[in-house]
């Protein structure tokens, strides 16, 4: 259980710290000649959140059995 819980903290700080770089590197920000910067960060933030959702349902889940 305790494996769980450092997953889901572990997925949000990946999740946080990627967002943050991407953010300061101006990659999340579409240019003016280019949007596909903007589109790179909302499919990495995307498969981020979705690891993090995963982990926290799977927390719930078997902190639920015992």
């Amino acid at each position: 259980m305790k494996l769980n819980l450092m997953r889901i903290i572990l997925s949000f700080l990946l999740l946080v710290t990627i967002d943050a770089y991407l953010y300061i590197t101006g990659l999340a920000i579409p240019q003016k000649f280019s949007y596909d910067y903007g589109l790179i960060d909302i499919v990495i933030s995307s498969i981020l959140l979705a690891i993090l959702v995963y982990n926290i349902i799977k927390y719930v889940i078997e902190s639920g059995r015992t």
